[in-house]
């Protein structure tokens, strides 16, 4: 039954349909943008600086799929009225909601895979059995602190009819304060700060640390404060869908 559920959600909301779309957007599109800050960083940071470069913007790559492919979904139910219907239901909206991210969820884990073959290639980092278990369990942190970001962006598009100025200026957010493209410590001390609360920065830092030889208790604290900030941003998205779905009700913005 569920898989029916998570199959028929995919055909209907999921924008990535046929064979075409899916080898634009999961094998060219990462493709040119690693090749892209592969030639950024050796024209304008010189070589040294190159494999943080492409690290950090691999993970981005993960963290753009998860955010935007999970609000889109959640545009397309209230774009074709299917999220009253939801909301009306016995079932429990947090059951379909989970359900529903399985799709985007799987979808980054196959980005990532793509992405850090790509970065694997290039760079001929050292990678063992042990050290891929490592990277898995960083990247699942990774993605499950990005997805309950996400949620609460969704939640927030209950009662916004146009969620895209939000999503920009959070892939901006996460492109300055999480070490994507900087280290963190470069931050003036109240940015730093913040950066520590928000998704990817824990997980990021912990992937570069595992590719540079530490190991799974170097590393524990950041994989532990990664999933921790990810329980705590799914327990506030919970909450903010109670409340955006009686807003929206009230303001009936469910509809369109």
């Amino acid at each position: 039954m569920h898989f029916e559920f998570i199959k028929l959600t995919y055909k209907a909301l999921y924008p990535y349909q046929d064979l075409k779309s899916f080898i634009l957007f999961r094998f060219v599109e990462p493709f040119f943008y690693f090749v892209f800050f592969i030639l950024l960083g050796y024209t304008v940071l010189g070589n040294e600086y190159l494999n943080y470069l492409i690290l950090g913007n691999v993970i981005l790559i993960i963290l753009r799929t998860v955010i935007f492919n999970l609000t889109l979904m959640s545009r397309y139910e209230r774009l074709y009225g299917t999220i009253g219907l939801i909301t009306s239901t016995r079932t429990s909206i947090f059951k379909i909601i989970i359900l529903r991210m399985l799709i985007p969820i799987l979808d980054a884990y196959f980005v990532a895979t793509f992405s850090l073959f790509l970065y694997y290639t290039y760079f001929h980092v050292n990678i063992n059995i042990s050290n891929i278990l490592l990277l898995f369990l960083l990247i699942s942190s990774i993605i499950f602190s990005v997805s309950g970001f996400a949620l609460i962006i969704a939640s927030v598009g209950l009662v916004l009819r146009d969620i895209n100025l939000i999503l920009n200026i959070s892939i901006g957010i996460f492109q300055v304060m999480s070490g994507i493209n900087f280290p963190t410590n470069l931050l003036p001390i109240w940015l730093e700060t913040i950066s520590k609360i928000l998704p990817v920065t824990n997980g990021l830092a912990a992937m570069r640390a595992a590719l540079n030889g530490a190991g799974f208790y170097n590393v524990s604290h950041l994989l532990f404060n990664e999933l921790l900030l990810g329980f705590l941003y799914f327990s506030l998205a919970f909450l903010l869908i109670k409340i955006m779905e009686k807003i929206a009700k009230q303001k009936s913005t469910l509809f369109n």
